[in-house]
């Protein structure tokens, strides 16, 4: 099994985000051209784009687990319920 060195680096080329994250080169292209992935130029001609960057990415649309659900919906009742009393009263 061999570790590729772009996991352990902050910042990747357009090769190493495409590995890293699984899609084209062109896809990362794409991306940055439509300001979808942020990156920057340090030397006005290689694209840089942080681990960070691309892991915020890769999260932005997450889906909770049954079990995170289970764990939010008491705070989410309570919620939802003081909103209801505000309604009620006039508040909102």
């Amino acid at each position: 099994m061999t570790i590729d060195i772009y996991v352990c680096k902050d910042c990747m080329t357009i090769d190493e985000a495409a590995k890293y994250i699984g899609i084209t080169r062109g896809t990362i292209y794409h991306m940055t051209a439509q300001h979808i992935l942020p990156y920057s130029k340090p030397n006005g001609r290689v694209i840089h784009i942080a681990r960070e960057d691309l892991d915020d990415y890769i999260g932005r649309d997450r889906h909770p687990s049954n079990a995170e659900i289970t764990d939010m919906a008491p705070k989410k009742a309570r919620e939802l319920k003081e909103e209801r009393r505000k309604c009620v009263r006039g508040i909102i």
